[in-house]
This record gives C-alpha cells, structure tokens and sequence, in this order.
C-alpha cells in the first residue's frame, strides 16, 4: 500500500519579490536612457570649421567629389553619428621656403594638399564647453577622428560658433 506523501508546495517569498522589482527597474531606466535622456542630452548644435592637411592629391579629389553637402559624420570611436557636412573644398598646401636672399617665401607644396569645410554637429553644453556626441569636448584646433560613407579622416577644428537658423 502506498503511503501519502505531502507534497511540497513552493512558496513565492519577498526575495523572489525583490529580484522582479530589480529587474523591472533595470528595464524601465535602460528604456529612459535610451529614449528619453539621449533626446535630451544631444539637443545642441553648433557650426565648425575644420580642416584636414597635408593629404596626397587623390585623397583630397576623393573627399572633394564624396563629401557633399548633406553628409553624415560618424565618430570612429563609437560608430554614432555626430553632425553632417554643410561644405567642402580643396587647396594646395604651402611651405615656407628661403629665397635667394634668405627670406622666407610661402610657395605651393609639390605633393601635398589641404581639405577645408565646414560641418553641423550634435551634442551637450556643459560646464566647460561643448561636448560632441556628449563624450568628446570640442576646442579650436583639436582632432576628431570621423568617417563618412566612403571616406575616414582626422578632422582639425579651426572654429566654432553657435548653428545659424538654416542649419
């Protein structure tokens, strides 16, 4: 003859209460940083003007013919995008040399050339100035490594203001 056993029944606790509490709370603050405070948080502009020197001729052809105005900038180190281009051209770099004389003359750079332009890009103000894509601090002459669609470079902010109403 079999005998009843009492089945254990299992019994939900303040524990298992606390880890659902957890987890939910985890969930709802990812979705507030991701829809809420990143909206937030990348709510500025501002103009730049960058440049990029001393580049071989080709690649200086090849960022003037596929960079257009309109083109998205992507930071390389996290692969988001950080603004758009709104110009672009071309020059040939120049070097000091001396004359016959000893003086300095500025003449053209047999192989080298300069990319200019200008680019709108997103970010947060704070406290010590403007942070592109809210990581990294903006400053005349400091370098942002970018990639578009088809090119990577190392841009060389030379300014930057506040957005004009077409932008």
């Amino acid at each position: 003859m079999a005998k009843n056993r009492p089945t254990e029944k299992t019994r939900f606790n303040v524990f298992d209460l606390l880890i659902i509490l957890i987890v939910i709370a985890c969930i709802v603050a990812l979705v507030l940083r991701i829809y809420v405070f990143n909206k937030n948080a990348l709510d500025k502009k501002v103009n730049v003007s960058f440049s990029v020197n001393n580049v071989m001729e080709t690649t200086a052809e090849k960022m003037n013919s596929s960079i257009k105005n309109g083109t998205v900038i992507y930071l390389t180190s996290n692969n988001e995008v950080i603004g758009y281009v709104t110009s672009i051209d071309t020059e040939r770099s120049t070097v000091y040399v001396e004359d016959e004389n000893g003086n300095p003359i500025e003449v053209f750079h047999p192989t080298n050339w300069n990319v200019t332009g200008t680019a709108v890009l997103y970010g947060t103000s704070g406290d010590l100035g403007f942070y592109i894509n809210g990581t990294q601090r903006a400053e005349i002459n400091s370098v942002v490594s970018v990639y578009t669609d088809t090119v990577q470079f190392e841009m060389t902010l030379t300014d930057i203001s506040a957005p004009t109403a077409r932008n």
